[in-house]
């Protein structure tokens, strides 16, 4: 038999933090575990109510208890890093022209936030990319220049082909056409999307955003699916 055949695999232990008196009794419980070699410890749990992670590690405020995934230990980390924080919003900053009859891909030249390398404002200004695999929610808002010919619409796509989401209507002849689109969806890492619009009002239209002066598109993680 190897040394690792005969000492203790695993064991809990009650450790006193503090000489007992008749006013104090102070004790971590300790879990311990060996994978090779003598038990160590993983966990312990405080008289105060405590967690420590491999000892007496009980983290900061804020931070969450994350997995390494199997065959790693648990940590704590900062809620920002253990948590989603893969959120992007990209906007233009001005109106685009908008060719009659013609599906356009709406492109964006800044960013009011990326978090995760997302968007890029160099090349493919028209993408927003899932960095990592999860469920994401999307949106997409823009406003027609008023004129009160055609049809408006406006869609975005997976990975420059797949629709997976569509408003299409009528017009406003009196203002501009505001239109919008949310979804939520389950994303492979590196897919992307784009969003894309389309006018048949015989002329070249402005779009432009809800708030600002050109349209807005964004993304975020909401879970792992």
């Amino acid at each position: 038999c190897g040394t690792d055949a005969i000492v203790a695999g695993a064991n809990i232990q009650a450790v006193a933090q503090a000489t007992f008196s008749a006013t104090v009794n102070n004790t971590d419980l300790l879990f311990m575990t060996g994978l090779s070699g003598a038990a160590t410890e993983k966990f312990r749990f405080t008289a105060n109510g405590e967690l420590g992670v491999g000892g007496a590690n009980y983290g900061n405020d804020g931070q969450v208890l994350t997995s390494g995934g199997a065959g790693a230990a648990a940590a704590w980390e900062d809620a920002s890093s253990g948590g989603f924080n893969n959120v992007v919003r990209a906007h233009n900053n001005a109106a685009i022209s908008i060719s009659n009859a013609s599906e356009t891909t709406v492109t964006f030249d800044d960013e009011d936030y990326d978090t995760d390398t997302m968007h890029c404002t160099s090349s493919n200004t028209g993408r927003l990319k899932a960095t990592t695999a999860g469920v994401y929610i999307v949106s997409f808002n823009g406003s027609f220049a008023s004129n009160g010919t055609g049809r408006r619409k406006m869609a975005i796509k997976l990975n420059g082909s797949t629709e997976l989401a569509l408003k299409e209507g009528d017009t406003n002849q009196n203002d501009e056409t505001s239109m919008d689109l949310t979804f939520q969806r389950k994303f492979d890492a590196c897919d992307y999307v784009e969003a894309l619009v389309y006018q048949n009002s015989g002329g070249a239209l402005n779009l432009k955003g809800l708030e600002t002066t050109g349209p807005k598109f964004a993304m975020a993680k909401i879970g792992t699916g």
